[in-house]
C-alpha cells in the first residue's frame, strides 16, 4: 500500500488542478450608506477604536460587503454577504504561523501539484455564528462555534506555465476548494521583473555623449490622517549637483548644493478614489526664498495585482526680480508588487511616475517630460523606502533638450 500511496496522491493531485475553479474579483471603495444595516449594525455592536473602510467585492456569480479596521494590532476583514449577514472573519498570518503537521501536509500537497511553488498570501477564516463571532472579536476566544480554515494565494509553476492560485483549506489540512485567479493584466504587466531594467536602458540609450547633469535627490515624507478624510503631508527634499558635463572621467569633486524644498500639502477624500489637495512649497536657494502655490485632483484605481493614479496639477511659482511661472502638469504613476498581487510589509514593488508639464512665464512656454522608475521596500504600514532614476528632459520638443538625472531616494512615514 505504501508504494502506491504517492501514485494516488498525484492523481488526487491532478483532478483537484483539473477541475478547479475560475476565479475573478473586483474589489471597491464604497460609502457606509450603502451597505446592508444588519452589516452596519454588526460591526456597530464591536465598537472599534479606528477607522472602518467598507468595501464591495463582486465575482463572477455573486457580491459581498466587507468591513476592514485594525484592532489590537492586527487588521481584520469582516465579510458579509449581499444581505448583510456575517460569512466570516479573516486576518493574515504567515505561512509558517500554521501549525506544523497541517503546513506539512500542505506543502506535500503543493509539491505534488507544482513544480515550484511560493505562497504570496496566508489568511485565517474563522466561520461561526454571528455571537461567537463577536465574542472572539471582543475577547480573542475561539469557541467551539467557530471553524477555523486556511486561505493561501500562491504562484505555482507546471511544466514552464506559472498559475496564480487561491486554496481553502480546513483547520486538518485538507484540501476544501481550490481556485484559478484570472488576472486581467497587460502583457507588458507580467513581465514585471524587466521593466525596471529596460526603462534605465532606455534612459541611459538617450543620453549618451550629451550635455547631462547628474545629482541627488533625498526627501522625507511625512503624512498624517485627519477627521473627515483630511490628510496632511509635508515634504523635505533636497537636490545637489554631483556632475555637469559628459558621461565621462572627471578630476575634481563637482558636487555643488542647489536647494532645499518644504512642501505642505492638505488633502480631501471626496469620493472613493479621488483626492481633491492644495499646498504651498518654500525652496531657499542662494539666499533666496522661492514660493510655490500647488493645486491637486488625484484619481487613484485599484486592479487586481497593481494600482493607478492620475495627477492632474497646476502651481505658480513666485520669486524676486522674475515674473510668475505658471504650470500646467500631468502625472500617471504605477504601482505593482514584484511577487503576489499587493504590496504588503516586508515586500518590496516596482513604481513607475511619467510626468509632463508645461511651463509658462513672460509669454515664453517649454514642455518637460519626467520618467521615474522606483524600487521600493515597505517595512511596514507606516513606513516604505523607494529608490531609483528621476530622469528629466528638459524642453524636450526642441532640438537641443538637457537630460538631467537625480538619483532619488524617497522615505515614507505615517504619524
Amino acid at each position: 500500500m505504501k508504494v502506491y500511496l504517492p501514485i494516488l496522491l498525484l492523481v488526487i493531485c491532478g483532478f483537484n488542478q483539473c477541475f478547479a475553479q475560475d476565479k475573478f474579483e473586483k474589489e471597491y471603495r464604497i460609502k457606509k450608506e450603502t451597505v446592508p444595516k444588519d452589516a452596519v449594525g454588526f460591526i456597530r455592536t464591536l465598537n472599534f477604536a479606528n477607522k472602518v473602510k467598507w468595501y464591495k467585492e463582486e465575482s463572477m456569480t455573486s457580491y459581498s460587503y466587507e468591513a476592514k479596521t485594525y484592532h489590537q494590532g492586527i487588521k481584520y476583514s469582516i465579510e458579509f454577504d449581499s444581505l448583510g449577514r456575517i460569512e466570516d472573519i479573516e486576518y493574515k498570518i504567515s505561512f509558517a504561523e500554521i501549525p506544523t503537521e497541517t503546513r506539512h501536509k500542505m506543502e506535500a500537497y503543493f509539491n505534488l501539484t507544482f513544480q515550484k511553488w511560493k505562497i504570496n498570501k496566508t489568511q485565517v477564516h474563522l466561520i461561526g455564528t454571528a455571537s461567537a463571532l463577536i465574542e472572539y472579536m471582543r475577547e480573542g476566544v475561539v469557541t467551539p462555534a467557530i471553524v477555523a480554515k486556511y486561505e493561501l494565494v500562491l504562484n505555482g509553476r507546471v511544466t514552464n506555465k506559472s498559475k496564480l492560485m487561491e486554496y481553502l483549506f480546513a483547520e486538518n489540512g485538507d484540501l476544501e476548494r481550490s481556485s484559478n485567479i484570472i488576472q486581467k493584466i497587460p502583457i507588458i504587466l507580467r513581465t514585471r521583473n524587466n521593466v525596471f531594467i529596460w526603462i534605465m536602458i532606455l534612459l541611459a540609450s538617450h543620453s549618451l555623449a550629451q550635455e547631462v547633469r547628474l545629482g541627488m535627490l533625498p526627501s522625507l515624507n511625512l503624512n498624517k490622517s485627519l477627521k473627515n478624510d483630511w490628510r496632511l503631508n509635508l515634504t523635505i527634499e533636497g537636490r545637489n549637483s554631483l556632475l555637469k558635463e559628459q558621461f565621462e572621467c572627471s578630476q575634481g569633486n563637482n558636487q555643488e548644493y542647489i536647494h532645499t524644498d518644504y512642501t505642505l500639502i492638505a488633502a480631501k477624500r471626496v469620493g472613493f478614489n479621488k483626492l481633491l489637495a492644495a499646498g504651498v512649497m518654500w525652496r531657499y536657494k542662494e539666499n533666496q526664498l522661492i514660493l510655490r502655490y500647488l493645486q491637486q485632483f488625484v484619481l487613484i484605481k485599484k486592479y487586481n495585482s497593481f494600482r493607478m493614479a492620475h495627477r492632474f496639477a497646476l502651481d505658480q511659482t513666485e520669486s524676486q526680480n522674475a515674473p510668475t511661472k505658471f504650470r500646467i502638469r500631468y502625472r500617471a504613476t504605477l504601482e505593482l508588487p514584484l511577487s503576489g498581487t499587493s504590496i504588503d510589509p516586508k515586500e518590496w514593488y516596482l513604481k513607475i511616475n511619467n510626468e509632463y508639464l508645461n511651463s509658462f512665464q513672460n509669454k515664453e512656454q517649454s514642455l518637460e517630460m519626467r520618467v521615474v522608475p522606483l524600487v521600493g521596500y515597505k517595512f511596514s504600514e507606516k513606513s516604505k523606502l523607494e529608490t531609483g532614476v528621476d530622469y528629466r528632459r528638459n524642453d524636450f520638443l526642441s532640438d537641443d533638450p538637457h537630460p538631467t538625472y537625480w538619483v532619488s531616494l524617497k522615505w515614507y512615514l505615517i504619524l
